[in-house]
């Protein structure tokens, strides 16, 4: 009840007042002239909330949240007929449609698992995306037909979850205008996984062979993301000296620093864990997760002119990571490999324009 009150007084707060674009870190006393210092930084920067601009990245983010949605339960199409199953809606439901619709769904997992171009963090391959979703929102079409024993559906109990589920897309996709992966945690376990459980265990109770083929579907698929994670360093060893380590890297970077007579500053994408070793030493976050300014020359394709302005000269980070940030929006840089041995992390040098 408090996550849906919450909710609701966010998602309100954010579609009657154009100010309330950002969340203040502090609660402001009543009257305080600096309640909204955040908030009023950012109308001018994304626009009208009814901008064609600022539609075309609530629309993006109602679709990423629907990705992260269906993806929640490992495998899409499997996603989708759980919750086309659960939802209380008896108009489709048919005994026909139920006799080839799990088969059909059990397919269209299969055929997930041979696109395998993305996982829930990350999407790799935008056209994959979009044929995942749309097998998905298929899914939700046969459970919708497909029948289910009466009384299956609890209505007291769904109809908070939609509110709660609602209130929390509009809040962050019209409201707040952003969105993280970890955004939709919450909701996806309990707005999605528990009724989508409760209604696969009686979708799936006397079907031997189909529950087998859905679980066999399922290992694969954790085994072939949980080994694509691993590849791309998931895993990383315990290191119990790694704060030292964080400390020799900031006297390195200090003195380096000094005897460039501070006419150097250093930049990194993926940058919170290294701020956090060398803290107080000042590393700029680059992929505008943590940095606003570095969001928006992102989105307006000026990291360069960005770079310039904030006197960044050096990134640290792999080569290939910085390539792909020159991707969206270009900057010239090439590795520094004595600066690289001198700190023992990869570095490149800025080239001005």
């Amino acid at each position: 009840a408090s996550q849906v009150g919450e909710h609701v007084s966010g998602a309100v707060a954010y579609l009657i007042d154009d100010r309330l674009d950002g969340v203040s870190s502090k609660v402001a006393a009543p009257g305080d002239p600096h309640a909204l210092e955040i908030a009023l930084q950012r109308p001018a920067e994304y626009g009208s909330r009814l901008s064609p601009a600022s539609l075309r990245a609530s629309l993006m983010i109602l679709g990423f949240w629907w990705f992260r949605i269906l993806w929640s339960g490992g495998l899409v199409p499997l996603t989708g007929w759980g919750l086309g199953l659960a939802l209380p809606v008896e108009r489709w439901r048919s005994v026909r449609a139920s006799r080839w619709v799990p088969w059909a769904v059990a397919a269209c997992c299969a055929l997930t698992l041979v696109l395998r171009g993305n996982d829930s963090l990350d999407i790799r391959n935008v056209r994959t995306a979009g044929m995942e979703m749309a097998l998905g929102t298929l899914a939700v079409a046969g459970g919708l037909c497909s029948a289910r024993p009466r009384g299956e559906s609890d209505w007291p109990l769904y109809r908070m979850l939609g509110l709660y589920g609602a209130l929390t897309i509009v809040a962050y996709s019209f409201g707040l205008r952003a969105f993280q992966p970890w955004y939709t945690t919450a909701l996806c376990l309990v707005a999605v996984l528990l009724p989508m459980g409760r209604a696969l265990g009686t979708a799936l109770r006397g079907r031997a062979s189909l529950t087998l083929v859905l679980a066999i579907l399922m290992g694969t698929q954790s085994f072939l993301v949980n080994r694509e994670l691993l590849l791309r360093g998931a895993r990383e060893r315990i290191r119990p000296h790694y704060l030292a380590e964080g400390a020799r890297l900031r006297e390195r970077l200090q003195e380096f620093t000094s005897s460039a007579a501070g006419r150097v500053h250093f930049a990194c994408f993926d940058s919170g864990k290294l701020s956090y070793l060398v803290h107080p030493f000042p590393v700029t976050n680059a992929d505008g997760v943590m940095n606003h300014r570095a969001a928006l020359a992102l989105a307006n394709l000026q990291l360069a002119a960005y770079f310039a302005k904030a006197g960044v000269t050096h990134i640290i980070g792999e080569p290939n990571r910085i390539a792909e940030f020159s991707a969206i929006s270009p900057f010239r840089s090439i590795p520094d490999s004595s600066l690289s041995r001198y700190l023992g992390m990869e570095t490149s040098r800025i080239v001005p324009r």
